[in-house]
């Protein structure tokens, strides 16, 4: 999954433009002025882009902007039947997620990068949250 990252090395490093944040601050692709030259792909600390095989270019999540911008939920959130993702609007204190984190606490992946993640996980194993993260890598690949 994308961290949407407030200061996003793939947003930065796209020498074309194609890859930017959308006016309600998601990190976005534009497949028509991607080339596909991979350098997100490498940029990104997480492993969260990849070539679209179909496409030929950039692709990653993007928490289903299609889905998002019509009021519904990211796909992954509708079908997550034990309730274990939130989403919402981080700057709305009302918001089902602000509320959660206000109360909850989260760590955030690879902190020690300053990207500024937007994604929170909730007692997660420290072992894919620092510097070191093979064993997310480990699981990535099964």
């Amino acid at each position: 999954m994308c961290n949407q990252c407030e200061d996003a090395p793939c947003l930065n490093l796209c020498p074309t433009g194609a890859t930017y944040r959308t006016d309600d601050g998601v990190v976005h692709v534009d497949r028509e002025v991607c080339v596909g030259c991979r350098i997100c792909v490498v940029a990104c600390p997480y492993g969260s882009r990849f070539p679209n095989p179909i496409t030929h270019t950039a692709d990653k999540c993007d928490f289903c902007y299609h889905r998002i911008t019509k009021g519904l939920q990211p796909a992954c959130v509708d079908a997550c039947t034990g309730r274990a993702r939130i989403f919402g609007d981080l700057n709305d204190p009302e918001s089902e997620i602000a509320r959660y984190l206000e109360k909850h606490p989260t760590q955030r992946l690879r902190a020690d990068l300053d990207t500024r993640p937007k994604v929170h996980y909730v007692h997660a194993d420290e072992s894919i949250m620092g510097p070191d993260y093979t064993r997310l890598m480990e699981r990535r690949a099964s």
